[in-house]
């Protein structure tokens, strides 16, 4: 109500909290992200999965790769190892075949 209100909505006090928020939403502004606003310079549309869903999320499936490779390449001594291990298996692991696979 205090967001209406401040935005010189009207509004009936009969009005349920379901109602409210439907109204906020048809008269607040679109937000329109950049990564959106590039894919339409090239004639892509963006497509979002559901949250959630890890199974839909294809990164999922690359970091299940790599941290395969991470897990069996045994102890690391220290970061710098795991981050060349990381590196490489992004190198030599994930390449067009696997991530139309996925």
């Amino acid at each position: 109500m205090e967001w209406l209100t401040a935005h010189n909505i009207s509004f009936s006090n009969e009005l349920r909290k379901p109602e409210l928020l439907e109204l906020v939403q048809m008269h607040k502004e679109k937000v329109s992200f950049t990564y959106v606003e590039i894919a339409k310079q090239y004639s892509h549309e963006v497509f979002y999965t559901p949250p959630y869903y890890c199974e839909l999320q294809p990164i999922e499936g690359i970091w299940t790769v790599v941290k395969g490779e991470i897990a069996r390449s045994g102890l690391h001594s220290n970061l710098l190892s795991i981050q060349n291990t990381l590196l490489n298996a992004f190198k030599n692991k994930i390449n067009s075949k696997v991530i139309l696979k996925l």
